[in-house]
């Protein structure tokens, strides 16, 4: 499975093949941050947007994840997750 890249989500995007995009906080470490968690067709790619470099790209601000949305022609759907999957 390829790592979806953020220039990947962009070539998604150009193709409508994502559905629907979940802006999800990233686990408090180092002050944490916001994940893209991207539902989209191409099954030979991973759904959490990669960093260049290895892991997940964590964005600082929740507003910083919304620009580079923006940056690659997203006008979908944004669904902001409150807490991270098993949180109490």
């Amino acid at each position: 499975m390829k790592d979806l890249t953020i220039e990947r989500f962009a070539g998604l995007v150009r193709t409508a093949s994502v559905h629907r995009v979940f802006l999800t906080p990233y686990p408090a470490i180092d002050g944490g941050g916001w994940f893209l968690d991207v539902d989209h067709s191409d099954h030979g790619l991973t759904r959490q947007v990669q960093a260049q470099r290895n892991g997940v790209r964590v964005f600082k601000s929740a507003d910083t994840a919304i620009k580079a949305l923006h940056e690659c022609s997203y006008a979908g759907s944004v669904v902001v997750v409150m807490k991270p999957e098993g949180g109490k």
